[in-house]
């Protein structure tokens, strides 16, 4: 199909003129795709060449992902800055426009790392240690100022499972994020810290739902919330109910517990306050 037959069907959809410049940055990588599944279809189909095949697949399909991403995220400001609002306020400050500036090493995604170009405000006050904001970095969530959300949700799942080393590999091999030792590990005290707030509200909510699925549950004994210094301890037979052979399962949560006998089991509750979420969004003063 010629390019001209693909910008008339793409002008005929309701989308598709936006698109069309888009569609055509991604055409060399279309071709791409075409070839390895071609070379695939007419070589010898073994073990061998079908992982050959599934790796250049993943390869090619990854970097479409990461053009779309970078192609997408940096027009959602004003490609103008004049367009820009002139001022903004965030945290009781205000903020200038500026032009858009580059973020140094770039953003790392699920697909790769990206180029994101936004549009810089620095404090209306200069001298008095605030430094400037993005605000399109901000909507996105972008942690560290090195990964968007889901890349950092993948990384905190790889870093309580992982060393640091493995977690590094992962990150090249499945996304083509190469990191330093430093890099990934400001990304992971960045998503502690705002993670913190909320982690007691959600082990409290995961424990209480449990002893809901437990109280709704049959069996000849009523269900036992036993809480220690260190954790949670559950028995693993009813005849190795001792102290030496209780394992932790759950990690250590504060609740307020009222110990009763074994036969009515023990209740627990929890509470604890959530946050609104790790970002604030700045409003705008003016145009």
């Amino acid at each position: 199909m010629a390019l001209s037959t693909i910008s008339q069907l793409l002008l005929a959809t309701p989308f598709g003129a936006p698109l069309l410049p888009l569609t055509e940055i991604l055409l060399p990588r279309l071709l791409e795709l075409g070839q390895v599944i071609r070379a695939f279809q007419t070589g010898a189909i073994t073990p061998s060449t079908m992982q050959q095949f599934e790796l250049a697949l993943q390869r090619v399909l990854r970097e479409i992902g990461r053009v779309i991403v970078e192609w997408v995220v940096n027009r959602l400001e004003p490609q103008n800055p004049d367009l820009a609002d002139a001022v903004i306020a965030f945290d009781n400050n205000l903020y200038k426009r500026r032009t858009h500036s580059p973020r140094r090493y770039g953003i790392g995604t699920l697909f790769g790392v990206i180029a994101l170009w936004r549009i810089r405000y620095e404090p209306w006050d200069a001298g008095v240690g605030l430094v400037c904001i993005f605000p399109l970095e901000m909507r996105l969530g972008i942690v560290a100022d090195k990964a968007t959300p889901a890349l950092a949700s993948r990384i905190g799942v790889w870093t309580a499972q992982y060393t640091q080393e493995t977690v590094r590999s992962l990150l090249h091999t499945d996304h083509g994020v190469a990191w330093s030792v430093g890099t990934l590990r400001e990304v992971v005290a960045d998503l502690s810290e705002h993670l913190a707030p909320l982690s007691q509200a959600a082990r409290a909510a995961k424990v209480l739902t449990l002893l809901d699925q437990a109280e709704r549950s049959q069996g000849p004994h009523r269900p036992t919330l036993s809480i220690g210094r260190d954790g949670i301890f559950v028995p693993i037979t009813q005849e190795f109910c001792t102290n030496s052979n209780w394992r932790r399962i759950l990690a250590p949560i504060q609740m307020k517990w009222i110990p009763c006998s074994p036969a009515s089991g023990t209740s627990a509750t929890a509470s604890s306050g959530v946050s609104s979420g790790p970002y604030s969004r700045p409003r705008r003063i003016m145009r």
